[in-house]
């Protein structure tokens, strides 16, 4: 992760960590896409697929249909569920 293992969220690097205590940025359509990856707010990884559709609010048992690449898709172009509720 470089630089940027010790960047606070928001902030521009080729991972961004997380806050615990702050918003989370855009979740996009692809977690790999440079400056747009987003990391756990303590462990050195990526957000996985059901991270980022807790972060869009869909509920714990929601099932997502196709290729990996699709659901990330889907949560990225998603507004989240409590906003739209």
């Amino acid at each position: 992760m470089g630089g940027a293992y010790n960047s606070g969220g928001g902030k521009v690097g080729f991972y961004r960590r997380l806050s615990w205590d702050k918003p989370s940025p855009t979740i996009t359509t692809s977690p790999q896409q440079k400056a747009t990856d987003m990391c756990d707010p303590v462990e050195q990884r990526p957000l996985t697929l059901s991270e980022s559709a807790m972060i869009q609010t869909f509920p714990d048992d929601w099932i997502f249909y196709s290729s990996v690449t699709s659901k990330y898709k889907q949560t990225g172009n998603a507004i989240p569920v409590l906003l739209a509720k």
